[in-house]
């Protein structure tokens, strides 16, 4: 049997998400429009609308609309991950590795571990302030969703999704840094940890026209960590979203196939080019 892909496995990883709606974008299908007309005819808000149109054109080329890993950040959050997970794996809980989880042909998640003997996710931040680990501590209630959505709807509906295609009833978020030495390393777990972080520089650097690389920001490192429990009345939410999110991509769709498809004469070009 064929494992299905992990976030490592790029190019396989993306391929799996081309015209699917995933859990780290779900949130902007449930962003509510501004007016109150839109809101009243079920309509999505802006992000949620262009977020449907880039899975109706990924579904007509094939080719991905996202560029996930496209900043410096989310490069430090990338690489810094393996280093993280298995420091939270003796801190906290042990952390198994997660491979793309899909949910009917439609949706699908990548959850960053799996924990509780693979009874609930568990989704990894790693922000570049570490100021926000201590704010994320101090405003976000452990098994308060509200408290999660005030903080950030997008995580909050990204840990939600990721339950639901892990077929769990609950999501854990776990925010950490490497920034803040309030938990000390020793000098050989730091060193491994340098070791996890430039093993997967040393792959995205190959995958890459550019190179990678981070060094571990401490001797030590700082976490926070929530869980949260899907219940049916979230469950519900989400499946309505994605019914109508569906039923709107089928019909952008039908309104640009005809756009993308090359005509008799832009084909004769591109032959003799």
């Amino acid at each position: 049997m064929i494992a299905a892909p992990t976030q490592q496995d790029r190019a396989a990883w993306k391929d799996t998400r081309i015209g699917r709606f995933t859990a780290s974008r779900f949130g902007a299908l449930m962003t509510q429009p501004r007016s109150k007309a839109a809101r009243e005819a079920g309509a999505f808000g802006a992000e949620g609308t262009g977020y449907i149109f880039a899975k109706a054109i990924e579904r007509l080329t094939g080719v991905p609309m996202d560029d996930a890993g496209s900043t410096p950040v989310m490069r430090r959050g990338l690489l810094l991950e393996p280093a993280a997970l298995h420091i939270l794996s003796t801190a906290w809980k042990p952390c198994e590795a997660c491979t793309w989880q899909a949910y009917g042909d439609n949706l699908g998640s990548t959850p960053d571990a799996l924990v509780d003997a693979g009874r609930a996710t568990m989704d990894l931040k790693c922000p570049g302030n570490p100021a926000d680990v201590v704010r994320f501590a101090d405003e976000v209630v452990d098994n308060d969703f509200d408290t999660l959505l005030a903080w950030d709807s997008t995580y909050a509906w990204q840990v939600m999704v990721q339950a639901l295609t892990c077929g769990c009833d609950t999501a854990h978020l776990v925010y950490f840094t490497d920034r803040l030495a309030i938990h000390r390393l020793t000098d050989e777990q730091l060193q491994e940890a340098q070791t996890l972080i430039d093993l997967r520089a040393e792959q995205y650097s190959q995958e890459s026209i550019y190179p990678w690389s981070y060094t571990y920001g401490s001797d030590g490192y700082f976490f926070a960590a929530r869980s949260f429990r899907l219940t049916d009345e979230i469950k519900e939410r989400i499946l309505s979203a994605l019914e109508r999110a569906e039923a709107e991509c089928q019909a952008v769709m039908m309104r640009c196939g005809k756009l993308l498809a090359p005509t008799p004469e832009t084909y004769a070009k591109s032959f003799h080019a």
